[in-house]
């Protein structure tokens, strides 16, 4: 248990320096022209909770308890979960029902593509391994 808990920490610290430093990088792109602009610290702490979520899922998928679809769904639903309660709604854009509703479909959308090159990948690479 404990060398889970480990496991689960670690990739959420690594999960939380790679996504905090992707907020400073959009966050200078997107206000280049109106000077240097600095995130909040509740949006940066809150980044924390997703992360450990995403790695416990990830822990999850990987031990596979269930098959592999329901390990997916379950991974998603996760991850949808967490993007929805630790990203999406303490944002000052989470004013309406109908922008969340678009910005989980667009979560959604993003994760299955992802899911999918991510599977793709894997397949080609152990059928270059097989031969």
């Amino acid at each position: 248990m404990k060398n889970l808990l480990r496991k689960i920490l670690s990739a959420a610290c690594v999960y939380y320096t790679v996504g905090t430093l992707l907020l400073f990088l959009v966050l200078a792109i997107a206000t280049a022209n109106q000077g240097p602009k600095i995130p909040g610290l509740f949006n940066v702490i809150l980044i924390f909770p997703f992360c450990l979520s995403l790695s416990g899922a990830n822990t999850l998928r990987a031990s596979q308890p269930f098959s592999k679809t329901a390990c997916r769904f379950l991974h998603f639903g996760i991850l949808l979960s967490a993007f929805l309660f630790f990203l999406w709604l303490p944002s000052n854009t989470a004013k309406s029902f109908g922008s969340g509703l678009i910005a989980a479909l667009l979560f959604s959308i993003l994760y299955w593509i992802i899911l999918g090159i991510v599977t793709l990948t894997v397949k080609r690479f152990h059928s270059f391994r097989e031969e």
